[in-house]
């Protein structure tokens, strides 16, 4: 046997040893490697978010206010009406409503501005006699623009001042008990103050997993403080201070 033929015979045991190593230490197939990864979602859901870097535009809040209009508010126009009872025995008025608003991104270097719309229902919780014929008899319609002074992140208490301006539509029973019933709106604005405690900063982990969920990168419980003033002296008259507690998320 010739050194030539020697020669071709060593190449080709190397050439087979080679390709076994290589298939032996070059790990799984492309389709099983995929199959062992997590999906790109579960990959994102693994991700550190910094939420508090972010800066939403919107805001939706969500409040109630048990009386927001008491019977010392009440109390003269309903006794003007020839409704029968005394100021002490007339209703209290409620607001369990929905505030809808706007957070422009270049008005957020020092705190953060809001414009916005408010719908509330206003029923009434407290009456000696039934004077409205559904829930929907009493409804307000509003604006307001507010400031929060949020100064850094994670800043667990935000104070908030504002300015609101709200129709309460109104449509009673006649004192009678038949006939036209009694209908009318009033203007009321005033100045508001408040103070809403940032939910993110009790828990972030969740936080961040409800950010990725549902898109709400901020949370709040809030309160508020509103000094009412009545424009319109000939319609019912709601002068005095009302509160308020909710619950706010911001996108």
């Amino acid at each position: 046997m010739s050194n030539k033929t020697i020669s071709y015979g060593n190449r080709l045991k190397f050439t087979l040893i080679t390709l076994f190593i290589a298939l032996n230490f070059a790990g799984p197939p492309e389709s099983q490697a995929d199959s062992d990864s997590p999906p790109p979602l579960e990959k994102h859901k693994t991700l550190v978010i910094d939420i508090e870097s972010l800066k939403p535009e919107f805001g939706l809040q969500l409040f109630g206010a048990p009386s927001l209009i008491t019977n010392s508010q009440t109390g003269q126009f309903f006794t003007n009406q020839g409704y029968p009872g005394t100021n002490a025995s007339t209703p209290t008025i409620s607001a369990f409503g929905l505030m809808v608003d706007y957070q422009p991104w270049f008005l957020q270097f020092a705190g953060a501005f809001d414009f916005g719309a408010t719908l509330a229902l206003n029923p009434i919780l407290s009456s000696s006699e039934a004077i409205v014929n559904s829930i929907l008899s009493i409804y307000t319609l509003g604006l307001q623009a507010r400031y929060q002074l949020r100064l850094f992140s994670w800043q667990p208490l935000i104070p908030v001042v504002g300015y609101f301006a709200d129709n309460l539509f109104y449509s009673f029973q006649n004192p009678s008990g038949s006939g036209q019933a009694v209908t009318g709106r009033a203007l009321v604005h005033g100045p508001m103050f408040g103070v809403w405690l940032l939910l993110n900063w009790i828990e972030p982990s969740s936080a961040r997993q409800f950010y990725i969920n549902s898109g709400a990168s901020r949370s709040y419980l809030t309160f508020e403080v509103r000094q009412m003033t009545t424009l319109d002296g000939k319609s019912l008259n709601v002068n005095g201070r009302s509160y308020l507690f909710g619950i706010r998320m911001e996108f």
